[in-house]
């Protein structure tokens, strides 16, 4: 068997060991750390970031956000002190306008008293001294609100109130009239109110039935509300400033026909003129007593 002839050996380097490695580090786990040092969560290609590497720029940021805050709470502080000022300024100005107030109520209470003390307020007087008059009118045990109410009551039931004719003479006779009349409390206080005006009646107006007859009148827009009786609700002319209205007087006399007279004659001479015809032409005496009453119905109207 033949063999192969054997190639000769080229001739080349002698024979060497293979060459070691280079020792290259390589990238170190992300789970990986030396002991205590502390690892960043932020990644990055070929390994990850140590805190010591962003350290600096961090405090830098966290610097900027604490002056940033500090400033804010600076500026805040300032605006509730501002606030705070203004607000005990307004406390103050209220307080003074509070104290000023009080001490002019208190004025006016004084003043109000020196009135009803003093004497020189003679229309108080009047109506203090008529409201204590019609406060002695009703005796106790004479009459009640009920029975006043049961006999109006009746009386509307037959049509008899309001009373339409001859209005003087039933409460001058009529007994149960003459208690409505004279009763006087907090349910029926004879108050003075308008007379209400109607088709027939455009001005509102009537005859005062305390001092006027089918001649001489006077007439009036008030009346009793209780009664419904026409009254004048002002003095005449001539009187004294402090005397009885018409109103006070049908309320407060006992002999009201008598009063009636009293009344009337007032009436006439304070118009200056009598009911009997002058002397002379007569034709114009009724004219000229027209003229005055007229004229004394006008200026009247004026006063009620």
């Amino acid at each position: 068997m033949s063999e192969s002839p054997t190639q000769p050996s080229s001739p080349s380097a002698p024979n060497l060991p293979p060459p070691l490695p280079l020792a290259v580090p390589a990238a170190r786990p992300a789970n990986e750390h030396d002991e205590g040092e502390e690892v960043s969560p932020v990644s990055n290609e070929g390994g990850t970031f140590r805190s010591s590497d962003i350290r600096e720029r961090g405090g830098i940021n966290d610097s900027h956000a604490i002056l940033g805050t500090l400033q804010q709470l600076v500026t805040g502080q300032e605006q509730q002190n501002q606030l705070i000022k203004t607000l005990q300024k307004n406390i103050l100005t209220a307080r003074t306008m509070i104290n000023e107030i009080i001490v002019t109520q208190n004025e006016l209470k004084d003043e109000l008293e020196a009135i009803k003390r003093s004497s020189s307020c003679e229309h108080c007087v009047r109506k203090e001294a008529v409201f204590q008059a019609r406060s002695n009118m009703t005796i106790v045990g004479q009459t009640t609100d009920e029975q006043i109410d049961a006999i109006l009551e009746n009386r509307k039931q037959r049509g008899l109130h309001p009373v339409k004719h001859g209005q003087l003479k039933a409460f001058a006779t009529q007994e149960d009239l003459r208690k409505v009349r004279k009763h006087f409390s907090d349910r029926h206080l004879h108050l003075a109110v308008k007379i209400p005006k109607s088709e027939n009646n455009k001005a509102g107006d009537r005859a005062c039935i305390l001092c006027s007859d089918s001649k001489v009148k006077r007439k009036t827009t008030w009346m009793c509300a209780t009664c419904h009786v026409p009254l004048c609700n002002k003095i005449l002319l001539n009187e004294e400033e402090g005397s009885k209205t018409h109103h006070d007087l049908w309320h407060m006399a006992n002999d009201l026909l008598a009063q009636h007279a009293i009344c009337h004659e007032q009436l006439i001479k304070s118009r200056g003129k009598k009911r009997e015809r002058p002397d002379g032409d007569n034709n114009c005496g009724d004219i000229q007593q027209e003229m005055d009453i007229t004229r004394e119905n006008e200026r009247d109207e004026e006063v009620n």
